[in-house]
């Protein structure tokens, strides 16, 4: 993305400092110089933030605002030493935004390009990726990564000193252990550097994690390590020179309030995501950057273009909701409902990600039935699996679709073992995704790893609506087994008949059904099977279709890895069926339903539309970057059609 605005702090006021290994400390001279380029680099990413936040895509400010004076004494040192590999390599995905501001510092990207910081088509996405920018060579995907990473890279390449950079929260993760061991192992020369700010997204590690310290951690791994004060920076500067010149590998624990000196949000949960608009504002004029308060104070928000047109069958709410934040309301609800002695049989195990969820209703109500496990998805699940093998037991179990990826062998152990759990399993698919390609989440059907002549109950749910999600959480939330419901990062439209009442209400006498799909709509050409939030799009893209003379029917399947044999056939014998989803085209719904129908002797039109491609930023963007919104679905029906 190109504009023509110019940005508003003057970046040309950096210094490019450059120091020897051998130099003992900073002159009075050069840390002055170190403070200015702090001050300078921390008021960039609070603009650049400031503004993403204004423009309704978030960001993360308090991560990178903190790295910053390690960061710029690890490129001084690069910039006098070849021994150094020239990339800092990132643990943590929601640091992306320094790393940009570094760049455009390199003249690897124009200053102005930090004003679309995670915007449709500004390739500065909100996880570093590789091959969106000449200048970013790594993709900082799932925490705990990079270490593992970079030990193969200090493999490859022996005569360089690797720099990376972790987090409290990352070293929570099991890989980041086991990439400590290796390292000593191997006595690669990588080099970590911990930011250890005691916060991670919902909470902080010294209060959920009571007992951890991640410097006593490493030095059990064999690992040299030593503690500093992030922000005195004459003693910060001592302490990086004596990492890189060690030999093997070290680790730094730097230790700071998460976000120090910003203002009133220092030490704060909230700063772990992006700066208020207003808030960023005051920091800005508080240091003089008065351009940059006086730009951030123009910025609008940005508006989806999804348009609620009128329809002649199923309406569609006028505002939307958002069926995530269901499931900690109807669990909390639940267990009101129990006496004191049965609620001792629930547990809600959450990998720091509680707020998507509403889960912190739960949390905060019933804190003896809680495990903040922090981000350690592995075991988390592991633990949850174990306390629902106990008769009479189930455990909730609450994280982001993409890290269902990471679990996959957990799962299989936690099926082995007859455990009843109930995950909820947000933020899937790409619809509304701020964080690019690595916060995707296109293979949900991963989780489906039943055989299918064992009788362990292994199922997957994704509601239509915010209705329909308390629906079948009122059904399942007792059955035994593995369950998983889905939902999407995104806002959707309730699903309402032509009285405008809602179609998934239990007032309307709604009442959802295991293994049963649901005909919404009939038609004389063939149906669209679809479920979650592509159900009001296609509701959508049916009218534009009925215009033209297509006349499709909407089959809901919210019950995903379960065949109706009764709606399979009624479909089957019409003369198309389109699936449409929010998944990969590769291994969703439609990859199997090809292959259902033709077991059965069902030959209709076939066609499957779900993700093919990357993302380009944004959010609402990205939705229609896969032909997934009603014109782009209509479209591709048309030429199925060959209308």
């Amino acid at each position: 993305m190109t504009t023509n605005e110019i940005f508003p702090i003057d970046l040309t006021k950096y210094t490019k400092l450059s120091f020897s290994l051998d130099k003992n400390n900073l002159t009075k001279d050069e840390l002055s110089a170190l403070k200015s380029n702090i001050k300078l680099i921390r008021a960039a990413i609070v603009l650049a933030t400031g503004i993403s936040t204004a423009k309704g895509t978030g960001g993360h400010t308090g991560g990178a605002f903190d790295v910053v004076p390690e960061y710029e004494i690890i490129r001084a040192f690069q910039r006098q030493n070849e021994v150094i590999h020239k990339e800092v390599f990132e643990d943590s995905g929601h640091r992306a935004i320094v790393h940009y501001v570094m760049a455009a510092l390199d003249g690897c990207i124009d200053y102005e390009a930090l004003l679309t910081y995670r915007q449709y088509k500004s390739r500065l996405h909100g996880h570093l990726e590789k091959g969106f920018l000449p200048c970013i060579n790594q993709t900082t995907g799932r925490l705990g990564a990079a270490w593992g990473i970079v030990n193969g890279k200090a493999i490859a390449n022996c005569d360089k000193k690797f720099m990376v950079f972790s987090t409290d929260g990352a070293m929570l993760e099991g890989s980041n252990a086991e990439a400590a061991r290796v390292a000593r192992a191997q006595n690669l020369a990588t080099k970590i550097f911990i930011d250890d700010n005691n916060t991670t997204i919902c909470a902080k590690p010294s209060d959920y994690m009571k007992g951890y310290d991640i410097y006593q951690t490493l030095k059990g791994h064999g690992i040299n390590a030593n503690i500093c004060d992030g922000e005195d920076y004459q003693g910060l500067y001592c302490a990086v020179r004596d990492a890189i010149n060690s030999d093997g590998p070290y680790a730094l624990v730097i230790r700071r309030p998460m976000a120090p000196g910003l203002d009133n949000l220092e030490g704060t949960l909230s700063i772990h995501d992006s700066i208020g608009k207003g808030e960023a504002i005051t920091y800005l004029r508080s240091r003089e950057f008065n351009k940059a308060a006086e730009y951030l104070e123009t910025v609008e928000k940005n508006t989806s273009s999804f348009k609620n047109m009128k329809t002649t069958s199923l309406l569609l709410s006028e505002k939307p909701s958002y069926p995530r934040k269901e499931f900690g309301k109807y669990i909390t609800k639940f267990l009101d409902n129990l006496a004191e002695e049965q609620r001792k049989n629930y547990l809600l195990v959450d990998n720091d990600l509680i707020y998507s969820s509403s889960s912190e209703i739960f949390a905060d109500k019933y804190p003896q039935n809680t495990v903040r496990g922090g981000p350690q998805e592995r075991g988390n699940w592991l633990l949850a699996s174990g306390f629902g093998t106990v008769s009479g037991h189930q455990a909730f179990y609450t994280t982001f679709s993409a890290f269902l990826e990471m679990i996959i062998s957990e799962i299989v152990m936690g099926n082995l073992i007859d455990s009843n759990v109930l995950a909820f399993f947000s933020h899937a698919g790409v619809d509304g995704i701020s964080d690019n390609n690595t916060h995707f989440a296109p293979n949900i059907f991963y989780a489906d790893i039943k055989l299918q002549q064992v009788e362990r109950n292994l199922n997957l749910y994704f509601p239509a609506d915010d209705l329909q999600m308390e629906a079948v959480l009122e059904r399942v939330i007792n059955e035994c087994g593995l369950r998983f419901v889905f939902s999407t990062r995104a806002e959707s439209y309730r699903i309402l008949k032509q009285d405008n009442t809602p179609y998934f209400s239990k007032e309307n006498g709604y009442k959802f059904v295991l293994g049963k799909d649901e005909m919404l709509m009939d038609g004389t050409d063939g149906y669209i099977v679809t479920y979650g939030s592509m159900v009001y799009r296609v509701i959508q893209a049916v009218e534009i279709l009925k215009a033209g003379g297509i006349r499709l029917g909407v089959v809901n399947k919210p019950h995903l890895n379960i065949v109706d044999e009764e709606m399979l056939k009624i479909i089957g014998t019409s003369p198309s069926v389109i699936v449409v989803e929010d998944q990969g085209r590769a291994t969703g719904l439609g990859s199997k339903m090809g292959t259902i129908l033709l077991e059965r002797g069902f030959s209709p039109k076939f066609l499957s539309l779900g993700i093919t491609k990357e993302g380009i930023g944004g959010q609402h963007e990205q939705i229609i970057n896969q032909g997934l919104d009603p014109d782009g679905i209509a479209e591709s029906i048309k030429k199925m059609f060959k209308y």
